[in-house]
């Protein structure tokens, strides 16, 4: 008996060796394309031409007199919008943090998640069966499996459940659907949440979008930013993204503002008034989403502030909103589900509801999000 769990436990350790040497083949792999990459860039036209303008001393001295020109300009700009406005209009482009409207329907109690009780993955999806595999396949491979993946599925006129069930099938994944009826752009995406929370284990539940593959340390980094600290805690992580659809080619590591507003330094310091952690990256305890009162369903149909909405209220109660690198998701790029992401709809829902009007400050709102394939189209080069 002895002799055949040490044979099991030898092929077991083998095929995660196997996986392992695997993933650094790939590793290396892109590091080398990241270098061609670079070797190209700089020994293109436009490169050595702006190399040529840095080091002129002449340029660099016109250069910065432009700049402070423009800076001057500018602080004169705001200086003159500052003084037509009102003191109740400055009030509305943020969060008074000092006085909030909002109240809780209920006293709210604090949950903190324990060491050994059951995780939970939420995914929520809308015809990504060319995305699932990578997903499935990148829990498979974490450090610390889930007790049960619950895939919620927005009515998906592909194949995308039966992808899902496969590999995890494939992967030996203790799994569960929920799925609501076809509705063209029904975009469902806060009741989704709330009917996967809801089939839940009660323990941690992590949230995914189901085309974010997570890290081989998501699970467990996710785990260990709750038992780490002593307050309770929404943990979260950045959110890369794959420079193509079938996750090949360079990792896009700066996606806008996210990884600025998913910051608090410590409990006991403000998180910015204006920030927001994405649903699609969360990590909280079942019963602590379940008292805050979910995820407000006003939202679906439209894009946007269903996830400012929910940690708001968790902001509101005391929550600390803990990240690490080891967390981070990589989104798989591809054109907008509703089209044109106008977000003016949900935006009003959110002032009617809070009485508050977030707003980005304006060194945030000049980190907006760059894909690569800006670069690509930048660069005219298809083949990068």
């Amino acid at each position: 008996m002895d002799n055949k769990l040490c044979s099991q436990e030898c092929d077991r350790l083998a095929q995660q060796c196997e996986s392992l040497v695997a993933e650094i083949e790939q590793l290396n792999l892109s590091h080398n394309c990241l270098l061609a990459e670079l070797a190209d860039i700089k020994n293109s036209r436009t490169w050595l031409i702006i190399t040529k303008f840095k080091q002129n001393p002449i340029f660099r001295i016109i250069g910065r007199l432009l700049l402070d020109c423009f800076h001057y300009i500018n602080v004169a700009l705001l200086l003159g919008k500052k003084s037509f406005l009102s003191h109740k209009s400055i009030e509305q482009t943020a969060i008074n943090t000092e006085n909030h409207t909002y109240q809780f329907p209920q006293l709210i109690s604090l949950h903190k998640y324990q060491v050994n009780t059951p995780i939970s993955l939420v995914i929520i999806c809308y015809n990504k069966s060319q995305e699932l595999p990578f997903v499935i396949g990148a829990i498979a491979k974490n450090t610390l499996q889930p007790d049960l993946i619950i895939l919620c599925d927005d009515g998906s006129t592909d194949n995308s459940l039966a992808v899902f069930i496969e590999h995890c099938n494939l992967h030996q994944l203790n799994y569960q659907i929920v799925q609501e009826p076809t509705i063209k752009n029904a975009f469902r995406l806060n009741t989704l949440r709330n009917k996967g929370v809801s089939a839940c284990l009660d323990g941690l539940v992590i949230i995914l979008d189901a085309d974010h593959v997570p890290s081989r340390t998501h699970i467990e980094a996710h785990v260990n930013l709750h038992l780490s600290n002593p307050h309770p805690v929404l943990s979260t992580g950045p959110r890369l993204e794959y420079a193509n659809s079938d996750c090949s080619g360079a990792v896009n590591f700066l996606w806008g503002h996210e990884p600025v507003s998913m910051m608090q330094p410590a409990a006991d310091k403000p998180i910015a008034n204006w920030t927001g952690v994405l649903v699609s990256n969360m990590g909280m305890c079942k019963q602590a989403i379940i008292d805050l009162g979910g995820f407000d369903p006003i939202y679906d149909g439209n894009y946007g502030f269903d996830d400012i909405d929910f940690t708001y209220r968790a902001w509101l109660a005391g929550y600390f909103f803990a990240s690490c690198f080891e967390s981070y998701i990589i989104h798989i790029p591809h054109p907008p589900s509703l089209g044109n992401r106008n977000n003016q709809i949900n935006r009003r829902k959110f002032e009617n509801k809070y009485h508050i009007n977030p707003k980005y400050p304006h060194v945030v709102e000049r980190l907006t999000r760059t894909s690569w394939h800006n670069y690509l189209d930048y660069l005219h080069n298809e083949n990068i």
